[in-house]
């Protein structure tokens, strides 16, 4: 990966200190890409809206949440590592019609992945600055979401997403400590940090278990390692690093969420069940910190937003590109020429992408495409462990890349979580 060029002072010192750092924070470059996508508006909403409900409470379902997405993505960087051919490849060969269910789903969540979270992005920008019209501000963030996609190959994405997400992990961090700083009563934080569901609070930890860590991310997280350039098991220890810092970013994230929730929310009889409510703690933040830290939290909520498109609309060009070739049966050896950022596929992808939000929004959101993207994000995750169950295990791969038994307990586990949470989607999508 390049780097930036050094600015060398007198003594040389300042450019050591700059490209030192720099390379520091390259070496993490997929997993902070993951960190960035795969945190969202909805963790925002169901971190603090926990909080709200049951103070830090449920935190320790978040840092459950956050093991099982570690061991998932650090499965999905292992087979990648596997051998040179792409994750849908390495799929494919457990069966083809495996490969097109993975097709099925991931077309859907292309489809529609960008539809909401451009409207929530352009009402964080209204949140700053009152009075944007809601309409063309979405249609200008989409578009500029797809053109830095566009723009430049994975370094250039790596570059711009570990901005993100530095940007949005430390604005979250200033802002809990702040927030826990001005508390009447900073006890409460940790009188409310309990191993317990409380009453009524069981839906709540499913939902941040599920979403906590992202769904598709995990997958796209393999394409990114190989886009770095880590296609062995040479790589294997900065592979688990860069995961290992990916989830700890998140963890930190959500308990910093936690704890603004506590001090903000808990308690006072507020909620926060959208998007559109997060504006309720402008008020709070303004009060007590001033107008510069309420727009900083605002600033902190549009990055959060803007980077899932982002890296989302980034991440689903690879893998949708990657599951036409495989359908179609093309060559391994020919991959690069069909999901390499600027190849006819993935642009025609990416293209896609852009265009379906605003058609989506000018027609309308017709049911049947809600329900499908929401069964087949509820059905990705259990299909993606099968994957990593068959293709992680026996002779396979190399011992080093096998499965060991505590992560294949995790991985049952996660699909018997994941599997009864897409059962439960499916019959309350139908059921209502």
């Amino acid at each position: 990966m390049a780097r930036p060029p050094a600015e060398v002072d007198a003594g040389g010192n300042v450019a050591a200190v700059r490209t030192g750092l720099w390379q520091k924070v390259a070496l993490f470059g997929p997993g902070l890409a993951l960190a960035a996508t795969s945190v969202g508006a909805g963790d925002l909403v169901s971190a603090l809206e926990g909080a709200g409900s049951f103070g830090m409470g449920l935190v320790w379902v978040a840092v459950v949440g956050v093991v099982i997405k570690y061991v998932l993505t650090e499965a999905s960087g292992r087979l990648q590592l596997s051998g040179p051919t792409t994750l849908m490849a390495k799929i494919a060969s457990i069966h083809v019609g495996f490969a097109w269910l993975f097709t099925v789903a991931v077309a859907i969540m292309t489809t529609l992945y960008g539809a909401g979270l451009g409207s929530v992005a352009a009402l964080a920008l209204e949140m700053m600055i009152p009075g944007l019209p809601a309409v063309p501000t979405t249609i200008a963030i989409i578009l500029v979401a797809g053109a830095i996609v566009y723009a430049g190959r994975y370094d250039f994405f790596e570059k711009y997403m570990v901005g993100f997400s530095i940007v949005m992990f430390l604005g979250v961090v200033v802002i809990a400590v702040l927030a826990a700083g001005a508390m009447e009563e900073p006890a409460t934080i940790v009188e409310t940090l309990t191993i317990s569901i409380p009453g009524g609070s069981l839906p709540a930890a499913l939902a941040m278990i599920g979403g906590v860590g992202g769904s598709a991310t995990i997958a796209i997280y393999a394409y990114w390692v190989r886009d770095k350039g880590w296609t062995d098991l040479g790589h294997l220890a900065e592979m688990r690093k860069d995961a290992a810092v990916s989830y700890g970013a998140i963890l930190v994230f959500v308990l910093s969420l936690s704890v603004v929730g506590t001090a903000l929310v808990h308690g006072t009889g507020v909620t926060i069940s959208d998007s559109a409510e997060l504006e309720a703690l402008g008020g709070p933040l303004a009060a007590m910190f001033g107008q510069l830290v309420r727009i900083g939290f605002f600033v902190t909520f549009f990055v959060v937003v803007f980077s899932s498109i982002a890296g989302g609309f980034n991440g689903f060009c690879y893998m949708l590109a990657d599951c036409i070739r495989v359908v179609r049966r093309i060559p391994d050896s020919q991959a690069d020429a069909f999901i390499a950022p600027r190849r006819p596929l993935f642009t025609a992808v990416l293209a896609f992408q852009v265009v379906a939000p605003l058609v989506i929004m000018f027609t309308g959101r017709p049911v049947q495409l809600v329900l499908a993207y929401a069964i087949s994000g509820a059905f990705f995750l259990p299909l993606l462990v099968v994957a990593f169950l068959v293709l992680l295990s026996g002779r396979r791969v190399a011992p080093e890349l096998r499965n060991r038994w505590p992560v294949t307990v995790v991985l049952v586990l996660s699909l018997v979580l994941f599997g009864a949470l897409a059962i439960s989607e499916t019959v309350r999508r139908f059921g209502g």
